[in-house]
């Protein structure tokens, strides 16, 4: 379906932002309007990050603002690779679901089939239910760069309280997907990191994608995170260090252009109709198959979105607008006050729903509103 774009003939839409004015011509093409609406956002707003936005098929825009790397004076680029935090999740639900569609695995299946010493609150989790954040299991096992062996992670994962009894409620739950990666390696004799790579990376010539110290990435990883304007620069670790060595919830390196050729895949040809409609169907909590599932005003919406030490992301689709929006950034702000957050900027997340809204209405004067406290950029 085609964005229907209301055109003004010389009409200039103006806003007014400290001082400095902005304005975009309405008989500007889609994509420049689009451009000069980040181009805005990284010289007044402090926007950096890339940019790619598909629509009918064809790549709208796919471009780099700001800096990767302020001390390196490093630019964005396209082909920037960024740490894409928990979009690591679909990634998982990608690699499960492939392995339920060759009968390796099934969605109904108990983790006791696949671990022993289950305590008997946890006997009756389902596949389902971890991938659809309805298992019980908590948020969090362990601090994200905890060093823990594989057996470590599976102990704190199996001693964990649970915050729910399972299949009651949704609770997000990075532990869930821990679990499914441990799973993974269980059923195929690979570790997690070498069945994403094999089943998913190399099929799709993912070729820029990859985990934390993957050799074949090193010499093109250059960006540093920001998180609260300070660098956090963990380019250089092992992913071994990351999340209890289970990697399940997060730890995907990749660029836009790799997550386009794997949202394309997914949603196409990749998987049987059948095992699709699975994967994308709203579940309880609204949440998929690794997957988030929303009704929005422009049809349904398929997104996920990362935050962490190496900054924000945020992917998008809606299938009935035939638009896919993917913005990677090195920068993300999470203060607290007690345990409680006052102040959460999420850049690409905030940016990403804002472009949408922006588009449909082409309305290109709406800044982003802000997580926390609110407000606008």
């Amino acid at each position: 379906m085609k964005l229907h774009l209301v055109i003004y003939s010389l009409l200039l839409l103006t806003l007014t932002s400290c001082g400095t004015q902005f304005t975009i011509d309405n008989n500007l093409p889609l994509e420049d309007k689009v451009d000069k609406y980040f181009t805005y956002l990284t010289e007044e707003k402090n926007f950096h990050g890339v940019v790619l936005i598909s629509k009918e098929g064809k790549v709208l825009i796919n471009k780099g603002y700001g800096s990767a790397s302020d001390k390196k004076q490093l630019s964005m680029k396209p082909g920037t690779i960024l740490d894409i935090g928990s979009i690591t999740k679909p990634f998982t639900s990608t690699a499960i679901m492939k392995l339920v569609e060759e009968e390796v695995l099934d969605t109904e299946q108990k983790i006791i089939n696949f671990f022993q010493n289950v305590p008997v609150d946890k006997q009756a989790i389902t596949v389902h239910q971890l991938l659809t954040h309805t298992s019980g299991l908590p948020s969090d096992f362990a601090d994200d760069l905890d060093t823990l062996t594989k057996e470590q992670a599976l102990q704190k994962i199996l001693s964990s309280e649970l915050v729910a009894q399972p299949g009651e409620k949704y609770e997000y739950s990075n532990t869930g997907y821990a679990a499914l990666a441990l799973i993974i390696e269980k059923v195929t004799n690979q570790s997690y990191h070498s069945y994403v790579r094999d089943s998913i990376f190399s099929k799709l010539n993912m070729n820029s994608s990859g985990f934390y110290g993957d050799n074949y990435l090193s010499k093109n990883l250059y960006y540093t995170g920001y998180m609260n304007n300070t660098k956090t620069d963990y380019t250089t670790i092992n992913a071994s260090y990351l999340y209890g060595n289970t990697l399940g919830n997060g730890g995907v390196l990749s660029t836009a252009d790799d997550m386009l050729k794997w949202i394309n895949a997914v949603t196409d040809n990749f998987f049987s109709s059948a095992i699709k409609e699975r994967i994308f169907s709203n579940s309880n909590g609204g949440y998929g198959y690794g997957w988030v599932v929303n009704s929005t005003d422009y049809g349904k919406k398929l997104w996920h979105d990362g935050g962490g030490l190496g900054g924000n992301s945020y992917v998008a689709m809606y299938p009935e607008k035939q638009i896919t929006i993917i913005i990677l950034s090195n920068r993300i702000t999470y203060r607290t006050v007690f345990g409680i957050p006052v102040k959460v900027l999420l850049p690409a997340d905030e940016a990403g729903k804002q472009i949408m809204e922006n588009m449909m209405s082409n309305d290109f004067t709406k800044m982003p509103k802000k997580s926390i406290p609110g407000g606008r950029w």
